[in-house]
């Protein structure tokens, strides 16, 4: 609060979250969020999805908002192309749900999924193996 000279103690709040989110933990062996969400913590457009060429000549948000739009553009293109070439009934549920037919293959929200049941599950073990010690 001294630092932004500001008396508005709960909009720091999210920064201290964000700190201690992404602190590694010795009892989990790992961060708490990637505990929880599988995956570390991005922050900034350099652990974006975009190329590292695109965003270095980003200037305005206007810019980014451009790439933005241009990359959901492809990719709905892309989704079209993909859902016209896939006609096997080899789905998991998640993708049953939403119509997505993948073959031979883990769609990536079932493998971010997967990817998180089984970091909560290691930190859980971990955690009761640091608590018996």
């Amino acid at each position: 609060m001294s630092d932004e000279k500001s008396s508005k103690w709960s909009e720091g709040l999210k920064f201290v979250q964000l700190k201690k989110n992404s602190a590694y933990h010795d009892g989990i062996k790992r961060t708490p969020y990637k505990a929880m969400f599988g995956s570390e913590i991005k922050v900034d457009l350099k652990s974006s999805y975009l190329p590292h060429e695109v965003t270095n000549h980003l200037t305005t948000e206007e810019d980014l908002q451009e790439v933005i739009d241009n990359f959901k553009e492809n990719d709905l293109n892309d989704e079209q192309q993909t859902s016209e070439l896939h006609t096997s009934e080899n789905t998991c549920t998640l993708c049953e749900e939403h119509g997505i037919l993948i073959d031979d293959m883990t769609c990536p929200p079932c493998s971010k999924e997967a990817d998180m049941e089984h970091n909560r599950s290691e930190a859980k073990l971990n955690l009761e193996y640091h608590a018996l010690k």
